[in-house]
Formats: C-alpha cells, structure tokens, sequence
C-alpha cells in the first residue's frame, strides 16, 4: 500500500504514474494506492 505520497495525486492518472514507477523499480506484487482515511480489511 502506498501512502503519504508527495505530491498528493489528484487523480487516476496521476495515481498511475507512482504505481509505474514502482513497477519499474522491480516490484511486481499488488499496489494499492491509498487517499486519506482510506480503510482496508486484512485476513
């Protein structure tokens, strides 16, 4: 999960951009990216 992302996205596109960089960087796992108070369940 990526958060605290600097700039913030302020949209899909932009959300995108930081997940293909981390793709490029080699991870190939799931990303989640998450806006403020953004809730998940584990398990």
């Amino acid at each position: 999960m990526l958060t605290h992302l600097l700039p913030p996205p302020v949209n899909k596109a932009e959300e995108q951009r930081f997940v293909s960089q981390a793709r490029a960087g080699g991870f190939d796992g799931p990303i989640e990216i998450a806006a403020d108070l953004k809730r998940i369940v584990i398990g």
